[in-house]
């Protein structure tokens, strides 16, 4: 089972304006989310697994900060791979740039089956 990860920035957590979504968020661990407590399974029918979690701002940059860590290590002692590791540096830099957006407060967490 192949899973993605997407988010989506919201103005609030119900009815909230979305602001941004972002679907190549790579860096963070889908199958250690899926056992978190505020992530909740959708049931969308056979074959759909899809979870779901709507969380403050600060709660995304703590889950950010605790995964970017060890996908920004991964090419530190390879001088071969500094472009691999500014693609990664960028990645991590768009999110983080769009976390600190003011008018953000939630932001919904989608956690896929790539056959979805």
């Amino acid at each position: 089972m192949a899973l993605g990860l997407a988010l989506t920035g919201l103005t609030n957590k119900t009815n909230g304006k979305k602001l941004w979504t972002l679907d190549t968020v790579s860096w963070w661990d889908e199958l250690e989310l899926v056992k978190d407590r505020r992530f909740k399974k959708l049931d969308l029918g056979p074959g759909k697994l899809v979870y779901e979690a709507v969380m403050p701002v600060q709660d995304t940059l703590e889950l950010n900060n605790k995964y970017k860590k060890d996908f920004l290590q991964v090419f530190d002692a390879d001088p071969m791979a500094k472009s691999h590791y500014r693609k990664r540096e960028k990645m991590v830099g768009d999110l983080e740039s769009r976390l600190n957006d003011p008018k953000l407060r939630f932001v919904r967490v989608w956690i896929f089956d790539w056959d979805y």
